[in-house]
């Protein structure tokens, strides 16, 4: 048995053993996210280092069918690059968009309880049905502190005021990952500053000011990093000062890792690569 599969190791031990074993080509491979709709082989055949993370989109009706169809894309990928297997995602900001989930209200419908604990006894049943068919990172909630109404994605979040929308959002996070080992991924997005666009459009330039962006629009994200040990980030589509977000050294090193101490993964969208913290 290979040492990183050794299960009495604790977790940096196994993955550095790993990394040893890894070609520059199958490291590449595990920074790589793809979409999966029907046969995984149809969609997945010419990663032959394997890929790291997947939204598998299944074209059946039921649960069962969810996780059958995952089980088929985490065992065809694990074949492949040290039996390394994907981490699965779904959408989850209003319960699992998979069959047969329960439907919740949306995010600014729940904000409008003014009751965290809802939020996290919500999040706690979206946690259970993602892990009864094999999703292990949700793509969700959305911490975007939004202030225009002409921006199309209000309904997504928790609203205007940032001290509700942390409120919320550690109420979500803590809810959906549980205590990690048993839970789901929570992905915090979009960081940072998207709800804040010119015009109200969509991945737009984001026009703030660092002191407005520090104590406004990243105050959820701090909030679920301190208190909910926050696991994943999605950087914004947006750009500020100029610079795009997605390779942004002040962004996503120097702000939130270097100021707000994040030490989770951060990941972008579908099909564009996943940024995978060390």
């Amino acid at each position: 048995m290979k040492e990183y599969m050794d299960a009495t190791l604790d977790a940096d031990q196994r993955a550095e053993r790993l990394l040893s074993e890894l070609s520059l080509e199958e490291k590449i491979a595990q920074l790589q996210c793809m979409m999966v709709v029907g046969d995984p082989a149809f969609t997945l055949s010419h990663f032959e280092h394997g890929v790291g993370e997947i939204s598998v989109m299944s074209p059946f009706g039921s649960a069962k069918d969810v996780a059958k169809m995952n089980r088929a894309t985490i065992d065809y990928v694990m074949e492949r690059a040290h039996g390394i297997p994907p981490v699965i995602h779904v959408e989850a900001l209003s319960g699992v968009q998979s069959p047969e989930a329960t439907v919740f209200p949306s995010a600014i419908g729940l904000s409008a309880t003014f009751d965290p604990d809802a939020v996290e006894r919500t999040a706690e049943v979206i946690r259970e049905q993602m892990l009864a068919v094999g999703f292990r990172r949700a793509l969700s909630p959305v911490m975007d502190v939004a202030r225009d109404p002409r921006w199309g994605r209000i309904g997504e979040t928790y609203g205007e005021d940032p001290t509700l929308c942390a409120r919320m959002s550690v109420a979500y996070t803590k809810g959906l990952q549980g205590n990690h080992r048993d839970g789901a991924a929570a992905t915090a997005k979009h960081f940072l500053g998207y709800g804040k666009s010119e015009g109200g459009l969509n991945i737009a330039s984001n026009s703030i000011p660092p002191r407005e962006l520090r104590e406004v629009y990243a105050k959820p994200f701090q909030a679920a990093i301190t208190n909910s040990q926050l696991m994943s980030v999605m950087n914004s589509y947006g750009k500020i000062d100029g610079e795009m977000i997605v390779d942004s050294p002040a962004i996503l090193t120097g702000l939130l890792r270097d100021e707000m101490k994040f030490q989770g993964a951060v990941v972008s969208d579908y099909m564009r690569a996943s940024l995978i913290s060390s």
